[in-house]
């Protein structure tokens, strides 16, 4: 647990989860110098919606179908069970439901891949501004700078 400092980076990512992933495989693919701070020690199971209108494949240059677990072409609607309404979806694949582990770990590979660093298992409990840059304190004293922050730690994020 030093408290010596590593080099200046370009971008620091808190979190990388599907927006810290998504962040971090473009500013990558940018040439930008990404690190990727996650605080879990290990992939995890998230229990949240699924739900991705499949027009983000737009914004990739890599497939995001293995993370695709089912295509939604319709949706039924209904009042207490009554009077159904059934809405074809218009597109080839307008709505997809994804397994949030496997999209975060996809992004996380892709960002690795452009370029980026990913650190697991440690938690940032300090962002401070200094001078140009930003200084980022993990819980164990590993310190880094920046000269941008993403924070991407979720909605349970204790950063305003």
């Amino acid at each position: 647990m030093s408290n010596q400092r590593e080099r200046i980076r370009d971008v620091l990512i808190v979190g990388s989860g599907a927006a810290g992933g998504a962040a971090a495989v473009h500013l990558a693919a940018a040439g930008h110098d990404v690190l990727l701070l996650e605080r879990d020690a290990e992939q995890r199971i998230k229990p949240c919606g699924g739900g991705m209108a499949a027009s983000v494949q737009q914004w990739f240059p890599f497939s995001l179908e293995p993370a695709v677990e089912q295509v939604i072409r319709r949706v039924d609607f209904s009042w207490c069970l009554e009077d159904p309404v059934i809405a074809n979806l218009p597109g080839d694949a307008p709505f997809w439901i994804v397994r949030r582990e496997a999209l975060d770990q996809l992004l996380a590979e892709q960002a690795m891949n452009a370029g980026a660093e990913r650190l697991m298992g440690l938690e940032v409990n300090s962002i401070r501004r200094s001078g140009d840059v930003w200084d980022v304190t993990a819980t164990d004293g590993r310190r880094w700078q920046a000269k941008a922050v993403v924070i991407a730690d979720g909605s349970g994020s204790p950063w305003p």
